[in-house]
């Protein structure tokens, strides 16, 4: 009897560890899907400086969207990243420090390679 109540435990535990292996397939490393908060309706002719930044760490489209997010939370500024590329362009309408920018990344949780104008 003993060892049928731990081959169970071992089933069980492996259903659950099969389901969540699923689950991050689908759904992506950072847990679920974000919304890309986007600024509505951008000029980039009112982005006078723009910069390229390095990121490390970016692995699926939430990476990506949370990158996003944070740079774009920043006062006059518009970012899009790029998975494939590992990057990030960001506009900006007064020119942001890099320490700043690269503040933000980390507090994304993800790491700057290198910040380089653009």
């Amino acid at each position: 009897m003993a060892n049928y109540i731990i081959v169970f435990i071992i089933l069980v535990i492996a259903i659950f560890s099969i389901k969540g292996y699923i689950k991050k397939l689908t759904v992506g490393c950072c847990g679920g899907e974000r919304e890309i908060r986007k600024k509505i309706k951008v000029d980039l002719n009112d982005y006078k400086y723009s910069k390229i930044m390095n990121i490390e760490g970016m692995t699926c489209k939430n990476c990506v969207a949370h990158v996003e997010n944070e740079l774009n939370d920043l006062d006059g500024v518009y970012a899009k990243a790029n998975l494939k590329k590992k990057c990030a362009v960001v506009n900006m309408k007064e020119d942001i420090n890099n320490d700043v920018l690269e503040r933000t990344i980390k507090k994304a949780g993800y790491s700057v390679l290198s910040i380089t104008k653009n």
